[in-house]
């Protein structure tokens, strides 16, 4: 869940418009990787998509 806060705050630091992609590696299993595979997704969708920023979760 930090992770994805991280990468909202550091989305105004950018200085142009070029797509980012970040992967995260987590070690999450269950319940874990299934709330933050939700997190990641809403990320993506929402300030992610506005800021050009993806985020790949893989474990």
């Amino acid at each position: 869940m930090s992770s994805v806060l991280a990468v909202s705050l550091l989305g105004g630091c950018r200085a142009s418009d070029k797509p980012v992609t970040l992967t995260v590696w987590t070690y999450y299993n269950g319940d874990q990787l299934a709330s933050f595979e939700r997190l990641v997704e809403e990320f993506n969708t929402t300030i992610g998509k506005e800021e050009h920023i993806t985020v790949e979760a893989s474990s």
